[in-house]
């Protein structure tokens, strides 16, 4: 086995500065109007002319599970479920092991891959049974 190949599944891919403007936007636009806002709404609150850079960004928070979306309602936009404790506590234990991952030498990654793997297995199962 070539311990060079082992690495850990990233978890959760960070939200570009685009992105992060587009959640907001979604949030703030249900909070305060107790709908999701259309696309259009959406590239006017972040300042993009084209619906399918909208898209384009939507579909990267849906699959980073920020956002979901019901396909043929203009308003079909949903946040996400926040976190439960032990959700927490698990990324608090993936990004700690993933941070170890990067600093060991080769037996160590190993072990730490593996750890990282299971946490991150248990993560997307709990996601998914918050999901239906």
């Amino acid at each position: 086995m070539n311990h060079q190949t082992i690495q850990a599944r990233p978890y959760v891919r960070p939200l570009t500065p685009r992105q992060a403007d587009v959640l907001a936007f979604v949030e703030d636009y249900m909070r305060r109007e107790g709908r999701s806002p259309t696309l259009r709404e959406i590239g006017a609150g972040v300042g993009l002319r084209s619906t399918n850079a909208v898209s384009i960004h939507i579909e990267a928070l849906e699959s980073k599970g920020r956002l979901s979306r019901h396909v043929n309602s203009a308003r079909g936009l949903r946040l996400a479920p926040s976190e439960s404790p032990v959700e927490k506590a698990l990324r608090a234990l993936y990004e700690t092991a993933n941070d170890a991952l990067l600093r060991q030498g080769n037996i160590e990654r190993v072990v730490i891959a593996a750890a990282v793997n299971r946490v991150s297995a248990a993560i997307a199962a709990a996601e998914r049974r918050e999901i239906r």
